[in-house]
């Protein structure tokens, strides 16, 4: 026996479910996206904080040695950096390591015996497009480091 059309109860909501899924798919897939982004912002961030370090690692060495033979560093266990010799080990290291990244910056602090190196990157996330960030997102580390220390330490 077949049920007409006309016998089939009113306001049936066949296909309402399809609907459901439909939602809940989008927002799975929007949710793993963003997570997608979340990760690759973060792993950039990592990468020019490691990048940052091998910078003021390599201008540690950048050791002043007219305050050395001065006497001005009697006082300290540390030894004097120089400004311009740590801006200029700066310089090579991302020179000889980073000059085909345009938008890698690489800026030395010297204060007496620390060194501090501010870096800026515009990275292209996965996804950044869809979450309004095509152009890039801007990330910012500083890395700080002691100058070695004196032999009468």
């Amino acid at each position: 026996m077949k049920i007409s059309r006309s016998l089939r109860p009113k306001g049936r909501d066949d296909g309402s479910i399809t609907i459901l899924i439909l939602g809940c798919v989008l927002v799975v897939v929007v949710m793993i996206m963003a997570l997608t982004a979340a990760t690759s912002a973060f792993l950039a961030q990592r990468t020019l904080q490691s990048d940052c370090d091998g910078a003021a690692e390599w201008a540690a060495s950048a050791v002043d040695p007219h305050r050395i033979f001065d006497g001005q560093a009697a006082n300290s266990d540390r030894l004097p950096l120089q400004v311009d010799g740590a801006r200029e080990a700066v310089d090579e290291y991302h020179r000889r390591f980073y000059r085909k990244d345009p938008t890698l910056t690489m800026a030395p602090t010297v204060a007496s015996d620390t060194l501090s190196v501010r870096c800026r990157r515009v990275v292209k996330i996965t996804f950044g497009t869809f979450f309004g960030k095509g152009g890039g997102v801007e990330r910012t580390a500083i890395s700080s480091i002691n100058s070695p220390v004196s032999e009468s330490a």
